[in-house]
């Protein structure tokens, strides 16, 4: 009696944007190493249209027992995102809060994204990363809203901490 084992292997492309996001891959990979590996020898994508005429061209020019083939189909995984949106009034100064908070975002290593919605902050943390979207706003007194979004820890922490300095700096919620 033979038992046969399948096992399903994933192959998972990230293109990160810079030396940073190379350094937090290979930490979650050496976190994981014992259930994932690199790539041995070449590896590269090839288009359904044109599939049958290279393998036949590579599977021509070397021995079969080194060439291995997998078909990969794209996997649809969506990470749930959590939202927390908070509104701070100051009766300070719009320059005096708007330097505040970049102070604030600073210090949280917050990268700078542009600005669309509102000015918008990648805030990266040992929880994930959390996307700070900041407006800024003066109808009397000075009106900041906040909307984070990620993972719910990443969120809450970042949260936390912004908060406890905002209410420090005189922001009441």
């Amino acid at each position: 009696m033979y038992i046969r084992y399948i096992v399903i292997v994933y192959l998972i492309e990230v293109s990160y944007r810079n030396e940073q996001e190379r350094k937090r891959l290979d930490y979650v990979l050496e976190k994981y190493r014992d259930s994932t590996m690199g790539l041995e020898g070449y590896a590269f994508k090839v288009f359904d249209d044109r599939y049958n005429e290279v393998a036949s061209e590579i599977m021509r020019k070397f021995p079969q027992e080194i060439v291995k083939v997998y078909k990969v189909e794209e996997v649809e995984f969506k990470e749930e995102v959590y939202s927390l949106k908070a509104t701070f009034s100051f009766s300070k100064g719009i320059s005096e809060v708007k330097s505040f908070v970049d102070y604030l975002i600073a210090k949280n290593k917050g990268i700078y994204l542009g600005k669309f919605s509102g000015e918008e902050y990648e805030i990266y943390t040992r929880k994930g990363l959390v996307r700070l979207t900041v407006n800024l706003s003066q109808e009397g007194k000075v009106t900041l809203k906040l909307e984070m979004k990620g993972p719910k820890d990443a969120v809450d922490r970042v949260f936390q901490e912004i908060s406890k300095e905002l209410e420090i700096f005189g922001g009441e919620r």
